[in-house]
């Protein structure tokens, strides 16, 4: 499966879908890494009114569509309202833009996205060392 053509066959399809902000392919496909067994893993960011009330409706309607379009693979859809801050920033820094319907949104959505990600990477450097510590039996040190 080839980013190319997966990125082509998601945005002929996002274009009809007005509640669409932007969408990202990320994961394997993205990375190049992909293999016979590797799902597709694609990230909607909803325009707000939608987001609030029917982003599960909306998940499962483009995996379904997705699938049809792509045959015989298995089709992940986040959406990045809901997703946590690291999930977001992951998808942001390492995913492939696969369409924008509003490149001022999106671009603002990152934007935010990305500068509160950095104000809480101090956080999450420290919790992932605590949970490593954890993981391991060692003293817990959170300084």
């Amino acid at each position: 499966m080839q980013a190319d053509t997966v990125v082509a066959q998601i945005r002929d399809y996002l274009k009809g879908r007005r509640e669409i902000v932007c969408a990202y392919l990320f994961g394997s496909v993205a990375r190049g890494e992909a293999d016979a067994a590797s799902d597709l893993d694609v990230a909607i960011l909803l325009d707000g009114a939608e987001a609030k009330d029917h982003s599960l409706a909306v998940m499962v309607e483009i995996e379904q569509a997705l699938k049809q379009r792509l045959g015989d693979v298995s089709v992940d859809v986040v959406v990045l309202n809901d997703a946590s801050l690291r999930f977001a920033h992951e998808v942001i820094a390492t995913g492939k833009l696969a369409f924008a319907r509003d490149d001022e949104e999106r671009v603002d959505y990152e934007v935010k996205t990305e500068l509160a990600y950095f104000d809480h990477s101090a956080m999450f450097r420290m919790f992932d060392r605590a949970i490593e510590a954890w993981a391991l039996g060692k003293e817990v040190q959170l300084d």
